[in-house]
């Protein structure tokens, strides 16, 4: 495994986060503590210097290299499965049974006069949010209040 020279603790720290299941648990002073159950539970203190020494990299590197299998990021298509399953092979490892439904984005415009998009701008900038995701927040509240009342009357 090739490391490179000029890597900070935190880099270095993140990259365990995103290529192995570690995840961070604490900071004590300059070290950030990680930890993992896979394969068997683990528990390590990354110093977070910049740049973080050649050589403290390279043992936490062959350390990892024989605990800790690599998590592969290339997916397989929908086809490659499909050939895999209909050779027999095992696929579970291709679904997580996790999963969100994506409803189609309809776009809609609104007339609005100048004073509400003053104050749509003022609250956007108080809570750091764009226009669009005031009122969009506003609309789901006034709609979920609207809903309990409306329970009763369907049949």
């Amino acid at each position: 495994m090739k490391i490179p020279r000029s890597v900070s603790g935190a880099y270095f720290a993140d990259v365990l986060c995103r290529r192995w299941e570690y995840t961070k648990v604490n900071q004590v002073g300059s070290h950030v503590v990680l930890e993992t159950s896979q394969p068997t539970h683990q528990r390590i203190a990354v110093p977070d210097h910049n740049p973080l020494r050649f050589h403290t990299r390279r043992d936490y590197c062959d350390a990892l290299r024989g605990a800790m299998p690599r998590i592969s990021k290339a997916e397989l298509s929908a086809d490659k499965i499909a050939e895999k399953a209909s050779r027999g092979e095992d696929v579970s490892g291709h679904f997580s049974n996790k999963f969100t439904v994506v409803r189609p984005v309809r776009r809609v415009n609104v007339d609005l006069t100048e004073g509400l998009l003053r104050q749509l701008d003022h609250r956007a900038a108080r809570l750091n949010i764009s226009r669009q995701a005031v009122i969009k927040t506003l609309l789901w509240r006034a709609l979920s209040e609207e809903e309990p009342s409306h329970r009763g009357r369907r049949k």
